[in-house]
């Protein structure tokens, strides 16, 4: 779904160094090393993976998009988080998702291959952009207080370069050996309605 962009270049961007490449802008590389913090803050120290990047890699293109990864442990198993920094209108905004929707992600990007539409497509129908998005939710539920806690259940919704996802997550089963359900909706430029439902097992 994406190309890996520039290994070696995330560290130096996170540790202040904004003159890291000549395909990133320092503006994009504040951008990024802010919303990484943000990862940190909440936990997400593990498994970082290198910046990647999708649609055309322009700097200057509406579908260019800078995505990295990072994970932590919740009490019943990893929890997987994607940092993605675009820029629309002269300006960089970054979304950041993480637990269910970003399992849904993946399961509906294999999806989406198997009715064998292109990766581009696929980027286009699945990943944020032009969205400010915080997507903190936990296996729990959402634990993000400033968005009104709602255990048992994440709610989400973001603009995609084609047009809008919607996920709902619920907790069925807590605990180890428990699970939860995905809902997760994509409606992308000239392609159907797609509802795809995803288990998630502890």
């Amino acid at each position: 779904m994406w190309s890996t962009g520039y290994p070696g270049v995330l560290s130096p961007i996170i540790q202040g160094n904004s003159n890291v490449s000549n395909k990133i802008e320092s503006a994009a590389a504040s951008a990024i090393r802010t919303a990484d913090k943000e990862f940190v803050n909440r936990n997400f120290t593990n498994k970082r993976t290198e910046l990647a990047v999708t649609g055309s890699g322009s700097n200057f293109a509406a579908d260019t998009s800078r995505l990295w990864g990072r994970q932590r442990q919740d009490k019943v198993g990893p929890n997987v988080g994607f940092g993605f920094v675009q820029k629309w209108e002269g300006q960089y905004s970054d979304a950041k998702i993480s637990g269910p929707t970003m399992c849904a992600i993946d399961n509906a990007q294999r999806v989406l291959a198997d009715q064998r539409l292109t990766p581009p497509e696929i980027a286009a129908s699945l990943l944020p952009t032009r969205s400010r998005l915080d997507d903190w939710g936990s296996w729990g539920g959402d634990s993000d207080a400033s968005a009104g806690r709602n255990p048992g259940a994440v709610f989400a919704q973001y603009d995609t370069a084609a047009g809008t996802v919607t996920s709902r997550y619920d907790l069925v089963e807590p605990g180890p050996k428990g699970f939860g359900r995905v809902e997760f909706t994509v409606e992308a430029e000239d392609q159907p309605r797609r509802v795809i439902l995803v288990t998630v097992r502890f």
